[in-house]
């Protein structure tokens, strides 16, 4: 998932069928799953995680706003790490 690491977002419609996925589902990723948007949380240049937001009735479309609502939530979660271990490291330095 390189596009995750240049931070993208990358919208899945049918996961099943889609070849980045494909594998996963396969190996017996919840079969439920039908789309898929995976959004990374970074903290700077520190990739921290991902979001990942599932839809389990039938393919879908993901709507460029979706997108970029899930991006909007995963800054904000990078945001507060950051923010956390900043706190962490200077009470360490008290």
């Amino acid at each position: 998932f390189e596009s995750l690491s240049m931070h993208e977002s990358i919208a899945i419609d049918a996961v099943h069928q889609d070849p980045r996925t494909e594998s996963l589902y396969k190996a017996g990723a919840d079969a439920a799953v039908t789309g898929l948007l995976v959004v990374p949380i970074f903290s700077g240049r520190d990739a921290l995680g991902v979001m990942m937001c599932e839809h389990n009735v039938e393919d879908r479309t993901w709507h460029s706003w979706e997108e970029l609502v899930a991006s909007s939530l995963a800054d904000c979660a990078g945001i507060v790490l950051a923010v956390l271990e900043a706190r962490r490291t200077n009470g360490a330095l008290s």
